[in-house]
């Protein structure tokens, strides 16, 4: 343990030869979300990240050294959705009433199609900048770890909906721009 700490620890000073001013504690457990992430690719997530490959840095210490909390909170605008239910159904925020209409009439009520076509992202679609171009691991990568934000984050703010999250992961698409997220209510078939 306490070499991995020295590691990390040059690593550090490394870092702050490159930013003067700031002082920064290397937490010596920084590896526990990257082995997290792991689970949800099958490549090591440092491999996913092509700025921490060049800084020969974690993600995390690479994040730490060069993100900002203002990003942060950009990003967290991105991945934490919020959803407001609305005439039985269950919709991303920010969906216009006059649009929600125009595909309830497009789909004859129905309002499972009605929640996934409003509630959908793909994932390419987060960024206007796709330099590099993304690798299907990392769209995977994001479309998984989405997933499962978006599952824990509805499932606590609504407990009593029967709420599906979907990326249909099983497929692999040529065009990585095909890949999205979407959210719907479990309902009856007619």
């Amino acid at each position: 343990m306490q070499s991995s700490w020295r590691a990390l620890a040059g690593r550090a000073r490394k870092f702050e030869s490159w930013r003067p001013n700031r002082t920064r504690k290397t937490d010596p457990g920084s590896h526990h979300n990257q082995f997290m992430l792991e689970r949800h690719t099958q490549l090591p997530v440092r491999d996913l990240v092509e700025a921490a490959k060049t800084w020969d840095a974690t993600p995390a210490e690479w994040i730490r050294e060069t993100g900002s909390l203002s990003a942060l909170i950009g990003y967290l605008d991105l991945v934490w959705r919020d959803f407001v239910v609305h005439d039985g159904c269950l919709l991303r925020e920010g969906f216009t009433v006059e649009n929600f209409n125009e595909w309830m009439n497009a789909t004859n009520g129905d309002r499972t199609a009605v929640e996934a076509v409003i509630s959908h992202e793909h994932i390419l679609d987060l960024f206007a900048d796709h330099e590099p171009e993304p690798t299907s691991e990392q769209v995977l990568l994001v479309g998984r770890v989405l997933r499962e934000m978006w599952s824990a984050k509805l499932a606590k703010e609504y407990p009593h909906l029967p709420i599906t999250v979907s990326f249909p992961d099983h497929k692999r698409f040529e065009d990585l721009v095909d890949h999205e997220i979407t959210v719907y209510l479990n309902r009856p078939m007619p």
